[in-house]
């Protein structure tokens, strides 16, 4: 949980849970060894902000601890800085928590679909035992592609006709919405439009990037006695709707809904 976060009142908790805020590197660091059962989490992808998919040469940056850049908004997803740390693709990181668990005990991390390579290999070199990925596919995802169509009209300078209003509408952003959610509002829905030159016809359709549908979630083990992992091949498991998703008060006072559950 956020630090500058607290639950709603009446909200569930499990019994005996203990919320601890603040960065995992340093509240790590005041666990007693082998002391954790089981690792979830999911730490930032670091998505980088100002481009239109893919991980290319723009996205590299040899400096950087992470090997990533920050460009564009100063920060990762949406130009949040929180998503602009690479803390998840630190080998230090995954040290300590392959230090605080049990012998034998599970990780499961999400992942980016983009960067999720990066942690896995940082996890891996902390010394945990691969136990392969498991696949959160659904069909909600922001596509971030350039629309190839649209770009060489726009090269040409031909104007496109509107031949259908947005297909969506998009009601306004409240106080209730989380900043990254917010900022999805500076883009107002777009109507269709018709390609306006033979070749904008010809490439109506087509994309520079795949359209993330799917978050891959890393499934490791520290090595030594314990319970084995006896996972299922396939899970089946629809992202929560807006109303069971958990809600905390912001210190304004105001009400906020974390945009992405997982399961």
């Amino acid at each position: 949980m956020h630090e500058k976060l607290k639950p709603c009142p009446g909200a569930p908790r499990p019994p005996h849970a203990r919320v601890l805020a603040g960065d995992c590197r340093d509240v790590l660091r005041t666990l007693p060894p082998e002391s954790v059962d089981a690792v979830v989490c999911d730490p930032p992808y670091d998505l980088t902000a100002g481009k239109k998919g893919g991980s290319g040469e723009r996205s590299h940056n040899p400096n950087h601890p992470a090997g990533r850049s920050r460009i564009g908004t100063g920060g990762g997803f949406m130009g949040a800085s929180w998503d602009a740390t690479g803390v998840a693709f630190e080998a230090d990181t995954w040290a300590e928590v392959f230090r605080v668990l049990r012998p034998g005990a599970p990780l499961l991390a999400f992942g980016g679909s983009r960067t999720w390579h990066r942690m896995a290999v940082a996890i891996n070199a902390s010394g945990f035992a691969s136990h392969g990925v498991i696949g959160w596919v659904y069909a909600s995802g922001m596509p971030k592609s350039l629309n190839v169509s649209k770009a060489i009209d726009k090269m040409a300078g031909a104007p496109r006709a509107v031949i259908a209003p947005a297909p969506y509408t998009r009601g306004r952003a409240t106080a209730s919405y989380s900043d990254t959610r917010r900022v999805s509002y500076d883009y107002p829905p777009q109507p269709v439009t018709a390609p306006a030159t033979p070749d904008a016809r010809l490439w109506s359709g087509y994309g520079t990037s795949l359209k993330p549908a799917y978050e891959p979630v890393v499934v490791a083990r520290k090595p030594g006695d314990g319970p084995a992992l006896d996972l299922p091949p396939f899970v089946f498991c629809p992202k929560a709707p807006q109303k069971e998703r958990p809600s905390y008060m912001a210190p304004d006072g105001t009400r906020v809904q974390h945009v992405t559950v997982k399961p």
